[in-house]
């Protein structure tokens, strides 16, 4: 590496700490003569600001990713839960109603022939 490039990365290094890009710009502007150089090293100190940022963003993304999984997989455990009760009452109360019906239907013949009985 040569002085300038070296020189180049000291500028650099210090422009990915300034956050605002205004203050950047200005810094930038006083360290540096070449306007080519200048866009670069800004725009190299943008990108490293991007990627920081988008790394901060992901952690946070994942961590609310986490906590709305668990949410949603207690949501839905409660939901198979309840969906599973119901379909065991449903039939309990289909078998209920058959077996009223099938005593409705052993009690009819028996019915008819006291009726019979009873006829003179």
């Amino acid at each position: 590496m040569n002085n300038r490039q070296l020189d180049e990365a000291a500028i650099l290094e210090v422009a990915r700490e300034i956050k605002n890009g205004a203050i950047r710009a200005k810094y930038l502007s006083q360290v540096c003569d070449d306007p080519e150089v200048r866009l670069k090293l800004e725009q190299r100190a943008k990108v490293r600001r991007r990627w920081q940022f988008g790394l901060r963003s992901l952690f946070v993304l994942m961590i609310v990713a986490a906590v709305m999984s668990t949410f949603l997989g207690i949501t839905a455990n409660r939901a198979l839960e309840a969906r599973r009760l119901e379909e065991n009452m449903r039939r309990q109360t289909m078998m209920a109603a058959e077996r009223a019906r099938a005593a409705a239907l052993q009690a009819q013949p028996a019915r008819a022939a006291t009726i019979e009985e009873n006829v003179p």
